[in-house]
């Protein structure tokens, strides 16, 4: 919003190639955010810190291989964010890479379910701590929630999940995934509580609400999970 004082000088800016308006004047390099504080957004111009696109000049930087190329690396909470919102507006297909354990809190900042329907979308953890408290009220809806709504024909691996994820849906609720269509999971280990407060309809599990979709021929499948383990309370609708 911008200032409405009578004689202000109202400056455009640019934060971390982020346009705003403020009363001051200025052009900086980076983002302020205290992750410390669980903050994801930028105190001067209210967007999130981008992800970085791996690339041959920076992967090992980065202390990734090269197999990484094209996936958004993420390493804080406010990186997630932008991940999530990019892929609303134009979605990314070549994945994401953990290089930090992070935490995605819907009560600090509303967590907008990702959709994912491509072959090559991988969401590799490399072994870090997600940690997910998301609650999606109590008001019935009839989405597929979690922190993927769907994750179809993709895989997710090396990841160990935490935290809590509440709903109202007829639909799906899952620790990772509302549903999950010809999808992977592999070494992924849960101690996600799930809860679908929906009186009928909806479904609830560890890591996807549902499992399903047409048969793979080809590789003989539905949706796979390979040494994956849940330690957690999962209850769905009675």
């Amino acid at each position: 919003k911008l200032p409405a004082l009578k004689g202000d000088v109202i400056y455009k800016n640019i934060c971390k190639d982020e346009e705003f308006y403020s009363t001051v004047e200025g052009d900086f390099e980076s983002h302020i955010i205290d992750h410390n504080k669980g903050e994801v957004r930028c105190q001067r111009c209210n967007h999130f810190d981008s992800a970085t696109l791996v690339t041959d000049d920076n992967y090992k930087a980065l202390g990734l291989t090269a197999d990484y190329v094209g996936m958004y690396a993420v390493k804080n909470s406010s990186n997630m964010y932008w991940i999530s919102e990019k892929n609303a507006e134009n979605p990314i297909r070549n994945g994401v890479v953990l290089l930090e354990d992070i935490t995605i809190d819907s009560s600090i900042e509303e967590w907008i379910p990702m959709f994912v329907d491509y072959t090559d979308f991988t969401f590799d953890g490399r072994g870090h701590t997600l940690t997910i408290n998301l609650d999606f009220g109590s008001e019935q809806k009839s989405a597929d929630l979690a922190l993927f709504s769907t994750f179809n024909y993709g895989f997710i691996k090396d990841l160990v999940i935490k935290g809590s994820v509440k709903a109202n849906t007829t639909a799906n609720v899952g620790g990772l995934a509302g549903s999950a269509y010809r999808s992977t999971f592999e070494r992924v280990i849960s101690y996600v509580d799930v809860t679908n407060n929906c009186e009928t309809g909806g479904r609830a599990g560890g890591l996807a609400g549902y499992y399903g979709g047409q048969m793979d021929t080809a590789n003989g499948y539905y949706s796979r999970i390979l040494n994956c383990a849940v330690y957690a309370d999962v209850k769905g609708c009675e």
